[in-house]
């Protein structure tokens, strides 16, 4: 939903590779590579001019070697099995079926082996933030429509050969401990509206 074939490679510049689909309202996104000391690493996905039609959605991203079908590692902070994927639920003043409305640019990032997750307020995130999106009102200076994802573990450029990303209707994908303590399977939205709202 909202990602059509078609999608290409529109600008390289000096650390980032745009992608476009050349037509207004479509999903967008850039790359943003950093480097020094000899290194060169992918460290942030930004997608941007994200459609109404994506409201609700979940994001699945993916990056992967030119060696392997195993997606490489973009977290691991040894609570579990490394993650080789994130999902970012993206709910842009969206009425959530289970109750409430998201604030405007909303989006919640979620690593799943690791039970970990985040939203765009670095709601119990314990650290940095990982993720951006262009809500003003906690200073945001990305546009509206845009959320930026920093890698917790910048990949080596070099290995870097196809970054996937899926679209799907938000379901019981979301795994975390919760507050009680136990593993629990839920929707990012039954979440939101049980945690967060």
């Amino acid at each position: 939903d909202g990602i059509e074939t078609g999608t290409l490679v529109g600008t390289v510049t000096s650390g980032t590779i745009h992608l476009d689909k050349y037509s207004t309202g479509e999903l967008t996104g850039d790359i943003t590579f950093s480097g020094g000391g000899g290194t060169f690493a992918m460290s942030s996905i930004t997608l941007s001019d994200i459609p109404a039609a994506c409201n609700g959605k979940v994001f699945t991203i993916k990056v992967y070697d030119n060696s392997s079908s195993t997606a490489l590692t973009v977290a691991d902070w040894g609570m579990a099995a490394p993650d080789n994927s994130f999902q970012l639920w993206w709910a842009d003043g969206y009425s959530n079926p289970q109750g409430g409305t998201t604030p405007d640019n909303y989006a919640m990032l979620h690593f799943a082996q690791d039970l970990w997750f985040t939203d765009c307020y670095g709601f119990d995130s314990g650290g940095p933030g990982y993720l951006e999106t262009g809500a003003e009102d906690h200073g945001s200076s990305l546009a509206g429509g845009t959320a930026k994802i920093t890698l917790p573990l910048p990949i080596d450029a070099t290995r870097v050969y196809k970054i996937t990303l899926e679209t799907q209707d938000d379901s019981a994908s979301f795994v975390d401990y919760g507050y009680d303590s136990a593993e629990n399977t839920t929707s990012f939205g039954q979440f939101w509206a049980d945690y967060i709202w």
